[in-house]
């Protein structure tokens, strides 16, 4: 008999009562491993400092956020304190310091002027007028904010968003450089981010709040929460961005321009030689695709048969349930139906394709590479729907260790409601910024596919009081039911025009914008009755082609999880830098779960030396050049373990 089958009551009861088992088949195990707790991020071990980050704002700042972004950027080594009284002993073992608030002492301020005049690198964020006045800058007259507000254009002159206060008036400084400008209207004004040589070092100084002002890129303002803008049905992240993020500028990333230009400053260090940083993908991929895929009560079958099509492109898939809301009772059956289908003679006749999946094949597609996780809805509210979720989960078999989330309809709640609640879960990765509807729609006319968030990669979360919430915000930039005609998407796309339109995402991640690309693949359009299956598959199959013409990883979003935490976890345990030769010694501890590996970045340039060769544990890597934070670099992968990275630099 084959699966699906019918079989009539009586030989299902006749088997029943064959054996013992048909009483467990009401309350079913856990899939192995499912269950476990919920963990947190890795600690980070202490490891060697590169750069000190002193937080001299106190409570309610950002200084946290500051450090998770630029952990985020791939910075190496950032040790974050309160400013005490006096400049501690790890000065003199850094090559940068960041303070972030106005709030330092004399002693201080003495101690940063001669830290730079040595060689280090000072970066000032909102400094005291007593620091400006020690390094040579003078804020200009006041200037009026113009209607349409304030701008910042970077070096390379992308204007960048500006959403919090600033010392508009500008500064200047006796023999220093703009690193960006404020925009008046129309008109590039005075310094927003100031540079100057003091001694041997360098002296960096910004008009503004950035970790505040990336924040209020990537999650909207706290003012704008829980009001319907966007059109669509329930509150979502579009509702706060609508008004907010200019879908003129979509390709633009400015929250990672903000934090590259940070990054680029403290880059510049060469008494204390080169600061070592990480790229932000797995082994030489210069993109990742996370493939997902939302199912609403779908068959076994239909699931089976989509992943199957992501395996044989390459890729593996992060599925979101949502088991069909059925009647106690139907549910227990349901429950005895899997436990009977793995019987001799009988079994296979109760293994439909039209019902839910059992807990065992549920087993297999984990022990596949796959992902099956809940997705809950916000109805009566969140944390209901969240409770719910869970315990259907746990009633039908499929565990409760879920670590990542798209929520149905991706319900938005407050600034960060919904992350902080799912994080009460274990959830430790959002996907609810989901790009879709009219503010995708630019000006024109035209539907842009940049960056809702203003950045195209992961950063974790942060609240209004400053406060880090241990769940990434991983935007979903490739929508389905955004795209195509047969799904009602807007835009109207069949599933080839929507695959090329990804294609050119993935194009712009590898060329000059890193991103992350989360896709999401609606199983449900591959259920034959629903007729959207040829567009689905049509759409699906060539996104997968581009990501393996692309060289980007198909990952499920639990496996970049993974990779996100081993690259925050690998610490520098070991730095020796000698000035006379150019010589770096530095050893590198890497988890595992960062396989392939982890790309190392070395600047290829330190002032008048270019980095001539460089080893990882004694053996020749194969370098590639990149182009990061406004610098060139040099790349090399280092596979999990401990590396030694060997780097020589010699005058050009």
């Amino acid at each position: 008999m084959t699966p699906g089958d019918p079989l009539s009551r009586r030989r299902f009861l006749a088997a029943a009562s064959a054996t013992a088992a048909f009483g467990v088949a009401c309350g079913l195990p856990a899939a192995p491993g499912a269950d476990s707790p919920a963990a947190g991020a890795p600690a980070s071990a202490p490891g060697v400092p590169q750069v000190l980050l002193v937080d001299g704002r106190g409570a309610g700042g950002f200084a946290a956020y500051l450090e998770e972004l630029l952990g985020a950027e791939g910075v190496l080594g950032v040790q974050r304190m309160m400013a005490p009284a006096a400049a501690p002993d790890v000065l003199d073992r850094v090559l940068a310091v960041v303070v972030d608030g106005p709030v330092l002492s004399p002693q201080w301020i003495t101690a940063l002027e001669r830290f730079a005049w040595r060689g280090g690198i000072v970066v000032a964020i909102t400094p005291g007028p007593a620091f400006l006045a020690r390094c040579g800058i003078a804020a200009l007259a006041p200037r009026g904010a113009p209607p349409d507000g304030v701008r910042v254009a970077s070096p390379s002159g992308d204007v960048l968003r500006l959403h919090v206060e600033a010392d508009t008036r500008g500064w200047e400084a006796a023999a220093g450089e703009a690193d960006a400008r404020f925009v008046l209207g129309d008109t590039t004004g005075a310094a927003a981010v100031v540079r100057r040589r003091h001694g041997a070092g360098m002296v960096c100084c910004w008009a503004f709040d950035v970790a505040r002002n990336v924040a209020l890129i990537r999650q909207g303002s706290p003012r704008r929460v829980d009001v319907e803008r966007d059109g669509l049905a329930q509150l979502r992240f579009t509702d706060v961005m609508m008004g907010w993020a200019d879908p003129d500028r979509r390709h633009d990333i400015d929250a990672d321009g903000f934090v590259r230009l940070l990054v680029g400053q403290l880059a510049a260090a060469a008494t204390g030689g080169p600061l070592l940083a990480l790229d932000h993908f797995p082994g030489a991929a210069r993109s990742v695709l996370i493939a997902t895929g939302d199912a609403h009560g779908v068959g076994a079958g239909v699931i089976d048969e989509v992943l199957g099509r992501v395996e044989a492109g390459g890729g593996r898939l992060s599925v979101f349930y949502e088991p069909p809301q059925t009647p106690g009772w139907r549910r227990y059956a349901r429950r005895a139906r899997w436990a009977a289908s793995t019987w001799p003679i009988v079994g296979g006749a109760l293994a439909s394709r039209e019902a839910p999946p059992s807990p065992r094949l549920v087993d297999e597609w984990r022990r596949r590479g796959h992902e099956f996780c809940p997705h809950p809805t916000s109805r009566p509210n969140l944390e209901a729907g969240l409770a719910r979720a869970w315990e259907d989960f746990a009633a039908d078999g499929y565990g409760t260790g879920h670590r990542v989330l798209r929520t149905h309809e991706v319900y938005w709640q407050g600034w960060v409601g919904t992350p902080r609640a799912q994080r009460r879960r274990g959830v430790r990765m959002n996907l609810d910024t989901y790009q879709i509807g009219e503010i995708m729609r630019q000006a024109d006319g035209r539907w842009s596919h940049g960056h809702l968030a203003g950045s195209g990669l992961p950063a974790r979360f942060v609240d209004e009081q400053g406060r880090v919430i241990d769940c990434y915000q991983q935007p979903t930039q490739i929508v389905d039911e955004q795209l195509l005609a047969v799904m009602g998407g807007p835009e109207g796309l069949t599933g080839a025009a929507a695959a090329a339109v990804v294609s050119a995402q993935m194009a712009r991640a590898v060329a000059d914008t890193p991103a992350a690309l989360c896709a999401v693949f609606h199983v449900d359009s591959f259920v034959p009755a629903v007729g959207r299956g040829a567009e689905a598959g049509a759409f699906l199959d060539g996104v997968l082609r581009a990501s393996r013409a692309h060289g980007a990883p198909v990952l499920t979003a639990g496996h970049w999880l993974a990779f996100l935490d081993a690259r925050r976890g690998a610490t520098i345990t070991s730095r020796a830098w000698d000035a006379a030769s150019g010589r770096l010694v530095c050893d590198l501890r890497i988890g595992p779960d960062a396989a392939p590996g982890l790309g190392v970045l070395l600047p290829a340039a330190l002032d008048a030396r270019r980095l001539r060769d460089v080893t990882l544990n004694g053996a020749p890597p194969a370098p590639r050049d990149v182009r990061r934070a406004g610098h060139d670099w040099v790349r090399v992968v280092a596979a999990p373990g401990p590396v030694r990275v060997s780097a020589r630099y010699e005058p050009a």
